[in-house]
Protein backbone atom coordinates (compact mmCIF):
# COMPACT_ATOMS: atom_id res chain seq x y z
CA UNK A 1 0.00 0.00 0.00
CA UNK A 2 1.74 3.58 -0.51
CA UNK A 3 2.84 5.10 1.97
CA UNK A 4 0.40 8.21 4.35
CA UNK A 5 1.84 10.56 2.70
CA UNK A 6 1.16 9.57 -0.87
CA UNK A 7 -2.31 8.63 -0.49
CA UNK A 8 -3.57 12.03 1.23
CA UNK A 9 -1.49 14.60 -0.51
CA UNK A 10 -2.77 16.82 -2.96
CA UNK A 11 -1.80 14.87 -5.60
CA UNK A 12 -4.36 12.42 -7.46
CA UNK A 13 -4.28 8.89 -5.81
CA UNK A 14 -1.83 6.76 -7.95
CA UNK A 15 -5.31 4.11 -8.55
CA UNK A 16 -7.07 7.54 -9.31
CA UNK A 17 -4.46 8.71 -11.95
CA UNK A 18 -5.08 5.15 -13.54
CA UNK A 19 -8.98 5.11 -13.37
CA UNK A 20 -8.61 8.40 -14.78
CA UNK A 21 -6.41 7.54 -17.99
CA UNK A 22 -8.29 4.78 -18.30
CA UNK A 23 -12.02 6.11 -18.33
CA UNK A 24 -10.75 9.41 -20.19
CA UNK A 25 -9.55 6.83 -23.25
CA UNK A 26 -13.53 4.83 -23.33
CA UNK A 27 -15.44 6.59 -25.55
CA UNK A 28 -18.61 4.97 -23.62
CA UNK A 29 -18.01 6.16 -20.42
CA UNK A 30 -17.62 9.79 -22.50
CA UNK A 31 -20.74 9.62 -23.73
CA UNK A 32 -22.39 8.43 -20.75
CA UNK A 33 -20.91 11.79 -18.65
CA UNK A 34 -21.19 15.32 -19.57
CA UNK A 35 -17.73 16.16 -18.55
CA UNK A 36 -16.73 19.18 -19.98
CA UNK A 37 -19.61 20.40 -17.77
CA UNK A 38 -19.09 17.97 -14.77
CA UNK A 39 -15.35 18.97 -14.68
CA UNK A 40 -16.49 22.74 -14.65
CA UNK A 41 -18.57 22.44 -11.95
CA UNK A 42 -16.64 20.11 -9.91
CA UNK A 43 -13.43 21.74 -10.25
CA UNK A 44 -14.98 25.01 -9.29
CA UNK A 45 -16.78 23.46 -5.91
CA UNK A 46 -13.18 22.03 -5.59
CA UNK A 47 -11.73 25.35 -6.08
CA UNK A 48 -13.83 27.44 -3.19
CA UNK A 49 -13.21 24.43 -1.05
CA UNK A 50 -9.55 25.07 -1.24
CA UNK A 51 -10.05 28.71 -0.60
CA UNK A 52 -12.09 28.84 2.51
CA UNK A 53 -10.98 29.64 5.65
CA UNK A 54 -12.94 26.54 7.24
CA UNK A 55 -13.52 23.20 6.84
CA UNK A 56 -16.04 21.45 4.89
CA UNK A 57 -17.27 18.05 4.77
CA UNK A 58 -16.24 17.15 1.16
CA UNK A 59 -12.27 18.07 1.92
CA UNK A 60 -11.29 14.27 1.29
CA UNK A 61 -12.14 14.70 -2.63
CA UNK A 62 -9.03 16.66 -2.81
CA UNK A 63 -7.06 15.38 -0.34
CA UNK A 64 -7.10 12.15 -2.56
CA UNK A 65 -7.32 13.70 -5.90
CA UNK A 66 -10.43 11.92 -7.19
CA UNK A 67 -11.41 13.03 -10.39
CA UNK A 68 -14.98 13.78 -11.62
CA UNK A 69 -14.39 11.22 -13.91
CA UNK A 70 -13.23 8.61 -11.31
CA UNK A 71 -16.34 9.81 -8.85
CA UNK A 72 -19.25 9.18 -11.78
CA UNK A 73 -17.36 6.07 -12.42
CA UNK A 74 -17.75 4.51 -9.03
CA UNK A 75 -21.42 6.79 -8.63
CA UNK A 76 -22.58 4.42 -11.58
CA UNK A 77 -20.83 1.51 -9.92
CA UNK A 78 -22.64 1.84 -6.43
CA UNK A 79 -26.11 2.19 -8.45
CA UNK A 80 -25.89 -0.63 -10.02
CA UNK A 81 -25.08 -2.57 -6.54
CA UNK A 82 -27.55 -0.59 -4.55
CA UNK A 83 -29.97 -2.96 -5.61
CA UNK A 84 -28.55 -5.36 -2.79
CA UNK A 85 -30.12 -3.00 -0.82
CA UNK A 86 -32.71 -0.86 -1.87
CA UNK A 87 -32.99 1.58 1.19
CA UNK A 88 -30.71 4.02 -0.04
CA UNK A 89 -31.12 5.37 -3.62
CA UNK A 90 -29.11 7.59 -5.79
CA UNK A 91 -31.09 8.22 -8.98
CA UNK A 92 -28.83 9.69 -11.50
CA UNK A 93 -29.91 13.13 -10.86
CA UNK A 94 -27.88 12.78 -8.05
CA UNK A 95 -24.53 13.96 -9.82
CA UNK A 96 -21.09 14.18 -7.97
CA UNK A 97 -21.50 17.89 -7.92
CA UNK A 98 -24.51 17.82 -6.21
CA UNK A 99 -23.59 15.27 -3.81
CA UNK A 100 -20.28 17.16 -2.32
CA UNK A 101 -22.36 19.89 -1.36
CA UNK A 102 -25.29 18.57 0.24
CA UNK A 103 -24.46 14.67 1.20
CA UNK A 104 -20.92 14.38 1.61
CA UNK A 105 -20.93 11.53 3.65
CA UNK A 106 -23.25 9.36 1.50
CA UNK A 107 -20.80 10.17 -1.44
CA UNK A 108 -17.67 9.14 0.53
CA UNK A 109 -19.81 6.03 2.10
CA UNK A 110 -20.80 5.02 -1.82
CA UNK A 111 -17.75 5.60 -3.59
CA UNK A 112 -15.74 3.65 -0.90
CA UNK A 113 -18.17 0.33 -1.34
CA UNK A 114 -17.75 0.98 -5.37
CA UNK A 115 -14.32 0.83 -5.34
CA UNK A 116 -13.28 -2.88 -3.89
CA UNK A 117 -11.46 -3.73 -7.38
CA UNK A 118 -9.17 -0.91 -6.46
CA UNK A 119 -7.99 -2.13 -2.96
CA UNK A 120 -5.42 0.82 -2.17
CA UNK A 121 -8.20 3.82 -2.84
CA UNK A 122 -10.21 1.54 -1.44
CA UNK A 123 -8.94 1.48 1.84
CA UNK A 124 -7.77 5.25 1.62
CA UNK A 125 -11.76 6.06 1.46
CA UNK A 126 -12.53 3.94 4.12
CA UNK A 127 -9.75 5.97 6.43
CA UNK A 128 -11.17 8.59 5.33
CA UNK A 129 -15.24 7.62 6.27
CA UNK A 130 -13.79 6.71 9.83
CA UNK A 131 -11.97 10.28 10.09
CA UNK A 132 -15.50 11.86 9.17
CA UNK A 133 -17.61 10.03 10.94
CA UNK A 134 -15.17 10.93 14.37
CA UNK A 135 -15.38 13.97 13.62
CA UNK A 136 -19.22 14.60 12.54
CA UNK A 137 -20.58 12.56 14.98
CA UNK A 138 -18.64 12.62 18.21
CA UNK A 139 -16.69 15.76 17.89
CA UNK A 140 -19.27 17.81 16.34
CA UNK A 141 -22.43 15.84 17.94
CA UNK A 142 -24.22 16.45 13.94
CA UNK A 143 -27.38 14.78 13.51
CA UNK A 144 -29.02 14.47 10.11
CA UNK A 145 -29.89 12.06 6.97
CA UNK A 146 -26.79 11.99 5.32
CA UNK A 147 -24.58 10.82 8.09
CA UNK A 148 -27.63 7.76 8.40
CA UNK A 149 -27.80 7.05 5.10
CA UNK A 150 -23.70 7.04 4.74
CA UNK A 151 -23.84 4.63 7.54
CA UNK A 152 -26.28 1.95 6.36
CA UNK A 153 -24.51 1.88 3.14
CA UNK A 154 -21.20 1.37 4.94
CA UNK A 155 -22.23 -1.10 7.11
CA UNK A 156 -24.52 -2.81 4.57
CA UNK A 157 -20.91 -3.48 2.53
CA UNK A 158 -19.31 -4.30 6.05
CA UNK A 159 -16.51 -6.65 5.29
CA UNK A 160 -15.14 -3.76 2.90
CA UNK A 161 -14.22 -2.64 5.99
CA UNK A 162 -14.30 -4.60 9.01
CA UNK A 163 -11.39 -5.17 11.13
CA UNK A 164 -11.14 -8.69 12.02
CA UNK A 165 -13.15 -10.25 15.05
CA UNK A 166 -13.52 -6.64 16.18
CA UNK A 167 -17.36 -5.08 17.37
CA UNK A 168 -16.74 -2.10 15.04
CA UNK A 169 -20.19 -2.92 12.57
CA UNK A 170 -22.12 -3.19 15.76
CA UNK A 171 -20.76 0.09 17.28
CA UNK A 172 -21.65 1.73 13.52
CA UNK A 173 -25.39 0.40 13.81
CA UNK A 174 -25.83 1.53 17.49
CA UNK A 175 -24.77 4.88 15.77
CA UNK A 176 -27.54 4.59 13.14
CA UNK A 177 -30.31 3.30 16.03
CA UNK A 178 -29.16 6.88 17.50
CA UNK A 179 -29.63 8.85 14.97
CA UNK A 180 -32.65 7.33 13.87
CA UNK A 181 -34.16 8.03 17.08
CA UNK A 182 -32.54 11.68 17.53
CA UNK A 183 -34.18 12.05 13.71
CA UNK A 184 -37.48 11.14 15.15
CA UNK A 185 -37.78 8.62 12.57
CA UNK A 186 -38.95 6.13 14.86
CA UNK A 187 -41.85 7.96 15.45
CA UNK A 188 -42.50 10.14 12.69
CA UNK A 189 -42.18 7.00 9.71
CA UNK A 190 -44.19 4.31 12.10
CA UNK A 191 -47.07 7.11 11.91
CA UNK A 192 -46.87 7.71 8.27
CA UNK A 193 -47.13 4.37 7.11
CA UNK A 194 -49.56 3.46 9.90
CA UNK A 195 -52.31 6.29 8.56
CA UNK A 196 -51.00 5.46 5.29
CA UNK A 197 -49.72 8.64 3.75
CA UNK A 198 -48.89 9.17 0.39
CA UNK A 199 -44.84 9.71 0.52
CA UNK A 200 -45.05 13.01 -1.47
CA UNK A 201 -41.46 14.82 -1.05
CA UNK A 202 -37.74 13.32 -1.47
CA UNK A 203 -36.63 13.77 1.94
CA UNK A 204 -39.78 12.00 2.99
CA UNK A 205 -39.13 9.06 1.42
CA UNK A 206 -35.48 8.86 2.14
CA UNK A 207 -36.11 9.27 5.78
CA UNK A 208 -38.68 6.46 5.41
CA UNK A 209 -36.57 3.96 3.63
CA UNK A 210 -33.24 4.96 6.16
CA UNK A 211 -35.41 4.28 8.78
CA UNK A 212 -36.87 0.25 7.17
CA UNK A 213 -32.42 0.06 6.40
CA UNK A 214 -31.65 0.49 9.85
CA UNK A 215 -34.46 -1.76 11.32
CA UNK A 216 -33.64 -4.47 8.36
CA UNK A 217 -29.80 -4.25 9.24
CA UNK A 218 -30.69 -4.75 12.98
CA UNK A 219 -32.35 -8.15 12.02
CA UNK A 220 -30.01 -9.45 9.94
CA UNK A 221 -27.17 -8.63 12.25
CA UNK A 222 -29.12 -9.76 15.31
CA UNK A 223 -27.72 -7.09 17.18
CA UNK A 224 -29.36 -4.99 19.04
CA UNK A 225 -33.00 -4.71 20.53
CA UNK A 226 -35.30 -2.12 18.33
CA UNK A 227 -37.28 0.40 20.01
CA UNK A 228 -40.61 -1.28 21.05
CA UNK A 229 -42.33 0.76 18.60
CA UNK A 230 -41.40 -0.68 15.78
CA UNK A 231 -43.60 -3.67 16.42
CA UNK A 232 -45.83 -2.57 13.38
CA UNK A 233 -42.96 -3.13 11.17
Amino acid sequence: MPAHSEIFSNSPHPTVEWMSQRHLDNARVDERMELSENNNTTENILENSRNSSTDTNATWITDLGLTPVVIEHLLDRFRNMASHFPFVRLSYACSATSMAEDRPFLLLAALAVASSNHCHLQDALIKKFKESLSERVLINGEQDLDLLQGLLVHIAWFHFGSVPGSQQTYQYLQIAISLVIDLHLDQETADLIDQQNELGDMYTQEACLAYLGCYYISIVLDAIPYPENCKWA
